[in-house]
């Protein structure tokens, strides 16, 4: 999850929600952070991953900041159950974005303004840990890459529980999940994209963006398999 950065700042305004570069993301006025922390902070107690998916479902749509929930908690959105033990968001994020989001965050989150600032920086991650449960949430700086970028377009609104949220596509679950595995091949990895493939995909999509990144002999090996 870690990269060096590749374009410049400016190249973030087309990850803000209603650029149109990007039909999918949702368009509107930013906020006040003001209003936003006192009107958005969840009524309802805190005890599980999905509460948390929620309240940063949440805390991000009134804030207008691009994002999209990826990992393991995404498996659960296609009918494959599975117990993540952290949840993973992508967000579109520029440097100018890290006192925000600790004024959006906080208190009811552990957030290092450092960390923040060298993940979006580094276009890497940084952490939040719910203070109460001690959850865990790794926000994924959404790269500055071609493939990247081409996934985070291709995000998709969803209803989930009783809230709705973003999340990544089928297809780029399946992509991700290989590109993590190309050299440990983690099992839990691979096994995933066995049961994601075994569901109706656009394999075409995977072929060829798993060709372009190498690990196309890989997703044969799980698809086939």
């Amino acid at each position: 999850m870690t990269g060096k950065k590749t374009g410049q700042d400016s190249d973030f305004a087309d990850l803000r929600p209603g650029a149109k570069f990007f039909p999918l993301l949702r368009g509107g006025p930013v906020i006040p952070i003001e209003v936003e922390t006192r009107n958005i902070a969840s009524p309802v107690r805190i005890q599980n991953q999905i509460d948390i998916v929620r309240d940063l479902s949440a805390r991000l749509d009134a804030a207008d900041i691009g994002y999209m929930l990826t990992g393991s908690m995404a498996m659960n959105c296609y009918a494959l159950p599975c117990l993540p033990r952290n949840l993973d968001f992508v967000v579109a994020l520029r440097p100018a974005d890290t006192e925000f989001m600790v004024r959006l965050f906080s208190p009811d989150f552990e957030i290092s303004r450092e960390a923040a600032d060298s993940a979006i920086a580094q276009q890497s991650f940084f952490n939040l840990i719910h203070r109460k449960s001690r959850i865990k949430v790794n926000c994924i700086i959404c790269q500055q890459i071609k493939y990247r970028l081409t996934e985070f377009s291709r995000r998709q609104r969803i209803n989930f529980e009783n809230f709705k949220t973003w999340i990544v596509s089928k297809e780029d679950l399946i992509i991700s999940k290989l590109y993590w595995a190309r050299k440990s091949r983690s099992q839990r990895h691979l096994r995933d994209v066995k049961n994601l493939a075994a569901t109706d995909c656009d394999t075409i999509y995977v072929e060829r963006w798993t060709r372009a990144l190498g690990i196309f002999e890989l997703w044969e090996e799980c698809s086939h398999g």
